[in-house]
């Protein structure tokens, strides 16, 4: 099977659709290396098109809808952690 062209190319262990784009979304940060796909507008729009968490005119609240995104990213990798 071919990955997404937004799923993660160094994940190691996968999940299996349609999970793999929650993994993909909580992966977005990486704490380990500092990175944060989500920290920018114009990448995080790019990668949430592009696995279709955002729709192709929806230009709204770009910096409000991301800190809500990594808002929800945290809480279920807090979820997932404890």
């Amino acid at each position: 099977m071919t990955p997404p062209a937004w799923a993660p190319t160094a994940e190691r262990k996968p999940a299996p659709e349609p999970l793999l784009l929650v993994q993909s979304f909580v992966n977005t940060s990486e704490l380990d290396l500092g990175t944060d796909l989500l920290a920018d507008p114009s990448p995080a729009t790019a990668w949430l098109r592009q696995c279709g968490l955002l729709g192709p005119r929806d230009t709204r609240r770009a910096r409000e809808d991301l800190r809500l995104a990594r808002k929800a990213r945290e809480g279920i990798r807090t979820r997932r952690a404890g």
